[in-house]
């Protein structure tokens, strides 16, 4: 069976029960509150210790770690020392097996938490969005794992044995699955069509996909001033080859010596305002001077090949079930933002066990500017 961390993007879930707490803080007996319904410690607990269990780090009893003194899991801890110690090796201190307590729910206790939280906040937005799904809906998908999961019954009671789960927790894991996916399909489902305005507008923006773009040689001259881009026109025209006025007049150093001349460009490549002058002139007319990001151009088109594009109607409808992607898309990532908003203002967690997905997280610092105005951003927690 999966381990699953994030939401809507992940899929089997844990169950959390749903026990009306007091408003207003965390009760004593519990890790956090979801809309003032608590997910329990004895929950967070059983957790935990299928986390231990699975790698290596506890078998028989619940463990349970106890922060912040962490003296259950000292004591559990210590009396397994004691059992292997020597002389020559003798058991790690108290303070040595606190540390290592601290460690390991430092490491385990936030994907836990993330998977409970997220669990709890697709059965509330469920809940709210009038889903559900039927007893005999989730036993047919676990008998469907568990069939492709384990070879034998005895594999399966082999694996709830070693893992600490229960039958429950994996019908329960199931189920926040199948509510994940009928959100999923409830958010998109009027996200099916493609309008021709919108399929029109895609195959323009990316016609480089149906075929090859229109290509041209383009000659061209920059200078630091208008006069010298009017001088160097002047040149031309009264005969002087263009690749002697390039070697004269260019301050461009990747064309001034290879006559001014780009092969085969093709729209985008060049500065905006030669690239716009270059595709709109008939060939074998000098235009200029053109105004542009490093000086002045003069720019001369010697040849033209046309664009060679599949026709849109033989494209239409591969690029309507990518629009409609594109859509549905665009449509899951604003209610994820919008989901993860809403429910993260609802959740509070106790003292030692707060993350990423809590209210009462703390704020996280500003990413540093990065060149060009860019930011790193984190990733956003839970999915």
């Amino acid at each position: 069976m999966r381990t699953i961390k994030t939401l809507l993007i992940s899929s089997a879930l844990i169950a959390t029960t749903a026990v009306v707490a007091a408003c207003g803080g965390v009760p004593s007996d519990s890790v956090a509150t979801i809309s003032d319904s608590p997910i329990l410690k004895t929950q967070f607990n059983h957790w935990m210790d299928v986390a231990s269990k699975t790698q290596g780090g506890a078998t028989g009893a619940t463990f349970i770690y106890s922060p912040p003194d962490f003296d259950q899991c000292i004591a559990t801890k210590t009396a397994e020392a004691k059992k292997g110690a020597t002389k020559a090796a003798p058991a790690p201190s108290a303070a040595q097996i606190k540390t290592l307590c601290k460690s390991q729910f430092d490491q385990t206790m936030p994907q836990v938490m993330q998977l409970l939280i997220s669990s709890a906040w697709i059965r509330g937005e469920a809940a709210s969005m009038g889903i559900s799904v039927t007893d005999a809906e989730i036993n047919k998908k676990f008998e469907q794992t568990k069939k492709g999961a384990f070879p034998t019954e005895k594999a399966f009671q082999d694996f709830l044995k070693q893992s600490g789960e229960t039958k429950a927790d994996l019908l329960d894991r199931v189920r926040s699955d199948a509510l994940a996916q009928k959100i999923r399909e409830k958010v998109i489902k009027d996200k099916g069509t493609a309008t021709d305005a919108q399929i029109k507008a895609f195959y323009d923006k990316n016609q480089a996909q149906y075929g090859t773009p229109e290509k041209r040689d383009v000659s061209l001259i920059l200078t630091k001033s208008e006069a010298d881009a009017n001088a160097a026109k002047a040149a031309v025209a009264s005969g002087t080859s263009w690749a002697d006025a390039a070697k004269k007049y260019s301050t461009d150093a990747a064309t001034k010596n290879s006559g001014g001349v780009v092969k085969g460009a093709t729209k985008g490549q060049q500065d905006p305002a030669v690239d716009k002058a270059a595709f709109a002139a008939k060939p074998g007319v000098v235009v200029g001077p053109v105004k542009g990001a490093f000086g002045w151009y003069i720019v001369d088109v010697s040849n033209v090949k046309a664009a060679n594009l599949t026709p849109l109607e033989k494209v239409k409808k591969q690029i309507s079930q990518q629009v409609i992607a594109a859509n549905q898309q665009a449509a899951l990532a604003a209610f994820v933002k919008d989901f993860q908003a809403r429910w993260k203002s609802r959740t509070e967690c106790a003292q030692y066990y707060v993350v990423e997905l809590c209210n009462n997280a703390p704020k996280q610092k500003a990413a540093p500017a990065q060149p060009g105005g860019a930011t790193q951003q984190a990733p956003p927690a839970g999915g």
